[in-house]
């Protein structure tokens, strides 16, 4: 059957099931939307908003900013030195900055569209936020777990990096042409930031609410409970993270994979880009194998008391930490004063 015909035969009849679920089934999506609210209120808000407006600000100055690797960057991914301030700002930020930033290098032909694409497999990782705090922390009450994850999830990126700089290693690093010799004004580029950050917070809550809605409704289902625990880790990584909080490999494997609600955040970002979607979830599900393996080996190397499910401590809200900010904040100071008069991409 065609894709046109499927459309045209089964649109209307599943979006008639889809308003009876939610007639029929009020209590269950009433319980998914507030859990929903809760997460972005609790967690994704206060992790990521700061961070979004972080990056979009930035964005406009990222190949005005070279970075003391950036020479071997170029030698070893095979890319710009202006992906190696994405892939800073993504593993700091975590989902979905680098994606975001990396959609804003090729509109801004900072990047050319293969090299974006590239870069937008393995610029995809969970911040220490989320990571650390409030998955190591707030999940597994321990902040050397989170640690552990983080450490896999960079890993497992910069490994997928590796592999497809190899596989490009006899390509050249084609650098381009800056389109203006001066970077926006710091009141430009902080407003067009706000506004850019609460469009991608408003976007990541609504997928956020959504797949806990799908989560609630399939706990109606007669699964049984390692199967509702594995779909929980597919449709959204922090109830996976909740619900697999014992397992520490397991939970490398998910905050690498992102779930298919990351998936549908980045979809904007991705299309931008130009990647392809089996190409990104297969990138995906390598880096939860390469998480999972990482994991294992820390945890041979750093035995650390995995939380069982009666012992685990209660889900707490993302808490502040004053390094962390402290080390944004010098971040951010670097990139928005380590201005050049000159261009530093010029073609060769």
């Amino acid at each position: 059957m065609k894709k046109n015909t499927f459309v045209k035969v089964f649109t209307f009849p599943l979006l008639l099931a889809a308003a009876a679920t939610i007639v029929f089934c009020s209590a269950a999506v009433k319980s998914g939307v507030q859990e929903g609210l809760q997460l972005c209120g609790e967690t994704l808000i206060p992790s990521l908003f700061l961070f979004l407006c972080l990056c979009n600000t930035a964005s406009p100055y990222l190949p005005f900013s070279r970075l003391p690797f950036s020479t071997a960057f170029e030698s070893i991914f095979r890319l710009p030195a202006a992906a190696g301030t994405v892939l800073t700002f993504a593993y700091i930020g975590g989902y979905p900055a680098g994606e975001i930033l990396c959609a804003a290098s090729l509109e801004n032909a900072w990047l050319q569209p293969k090299q974006a694409q590239r870069l937008s497999l393995f610029c995809c990782a969970g911040g220490p936020a989320f990571c650390i705090l409030a998955v190591g922390e707030g999940m597994c009450g321990s902040r050397s777990i989170g640690i552990i994850l983080y450490v896999c999830n960079i890993l497992s990126q910069l490994c997928i990096g590796l592999g497809l700089g190899f596989l490009h290693r006899k390509e050249p690093v084609c650098k381009v042409d800056l389109l203006y010799e001066q970077p926006p004004t710091f009141s430009t580029a902080l407003c067009s930031g706000m506004q850019a950050s609460i469009r991608a917070m408003l976007s990541i809550c609504g997928y956020v609410i959504v797949f806990c809605v799908f989560g609630e409704l399939l706990r109606l289902c007669a699964f049984p409970a390692a199967v509702q625990k594995a779909i929980s880790a597919v449709l959204e990584v922090t109830t996976g993270c909740a619900a697999l909080q014992h397992n520490i490999p397991f939970l490398a494997a998910i905050i690498n994979f992102g779930g298919l609600s990351v998936f549908f955040q980045l979809r904007q970002y991705l299309l931008k880009i130009g990647t392809r979607p089996f190409r990104f979830l297969l990138s995906r599900l390598v880096s939860a194998a390469l998480g999972y393996g990482f994991c294992r080996a820390f945890l041979w190397l750093f035995p650390q008391a995995v939380p069982t499910m009666a012992a685990a401590p209660p889900w707490r809200a993302f808490s502040v930490s004053a390094p962390l900010s402290a080390l944004l904040v010098f971040s951010f100071a670097v990139f928005i004063l380590d201005n050049k008069k000159e261009p530093l991409f010029t073609r060769e």
